[in-house]
């Protein structure tokens, strides 16, 4: 197992009932606990998880690529989106990660997308807005995302995203925004 640190089941449970492990670290300690005899119950009732986020973290251990996994543990996506890029092939997986990174897609979106429901914008048009929010992230250092309105092409958004209020007054500091004044 890539993530599980323990040498047996007695220090596996020590480590997954300390509140320290990072989302792939669990995965990978549960699916290790799993393969030495621990019925999903038994890592229900240690971990305190529900049934449904047990089974979660062992499919992310099963089906997510190392690379993605490596991302997980880095905290450069979330638990909702490695799950959602666990439905992927391996193949694909390393590529959509690093573009939802890339262009800060919410999970939401990244499901829509899987799911084909995603398809009020052509293939260039999104190419384009992707594009384009690369050079604005580079320009400015913040997560930009663009996104075309669903009825009306000539609209549509542009999203900042902000990692903590020193980025948020460093944006609005840029668009000359004076927060004391507010």
């Amino acid at each position: 197992m890539g993530y599980c640190t323990a040498s047996d089941p007695v220090h596996a449970e020590m480590l997954i009932t300390s509140g320290e492990l990072s989302h792939a670290e669990i995965a990978d300690t549960l699916q290790y606990l799993r393969e030495n005899k621990y019925s999903p119950s038994m890592l229900q009732s240690l971990t305190g998880f529900k049934d449904y986020k047990v089974r979660h973290y062992l499919r992310v251990s099963k089906k997510l690529a190392g690379p993605v996994k490596e991302l997980l543990h880095k905290k450069s996506i979330t638990f909702s989106l490695a799950r959602a890029i666990a439905s992927l092939s391996p193949e694909e997986q390393e590529e959509e990660a690093r573009k939802a990174i890339m262009v800060g897609t919410s999970v939401h979106r990244f499901r829509n997308k899987l799911s084909g429901e995603e398809t009020f914008c052509d293939k260039d048009t999104e190419r384009y807005l992707e594009r384009v929010a690369v050079i604005i992230a580079e320009q400015t250092g913040f997560m930009v995302s663009l996104s075309q309105e669903k009825g009306n092409k000539q609209a549509g958004s542009i999203t900042l995203r902000y990692t903590d209020l020193e980025d948020f007054d460093s944006i609005c500091s840029r668009l000359r925004i004076d927060l004391s004044e507010l």
